[in-house]
């Protein structure tokens, strides 16, 4: 996907679900396809949610979940331990 597709894409989820802070339903403040550069201190407030909480991406990344091996039995923590 290019860019101006994620921008175009972006902005019409964001009408489609109504999903700006004005509107009660969702949190973006704009209306989408801007990309901005994160302020250092958002980045500190994503970092403090990602060690009190955990972040997000590694909780829904297939890669970082537990791996079984089928001819041991053993857990792996993740894909990458288990090679």
């Amino acid at each position: 996907m290019t860019l101006e597709e994620a921008n175009f894409y972006e902005f019409y989820y964001i009408e489609e679900y109504e999903s700006e802070v004005v509107t009660g339903k969702g949190y973006n403040i704009q209306k989408g396809g801007h990309n901005s550069p994160l302020s250092e201190k958002t980045k500190e407030k994503i970092r403090q949610y990602n060690l009190e909480n955990g972040s997000f991406l590694t909780e829904h990344n297939p890669l970082e979940r537990e791996v079984i091996c089928l001819e041991t039995g053993k857990i792996f923590k993740n894909c990458k331990e288990a090679e």
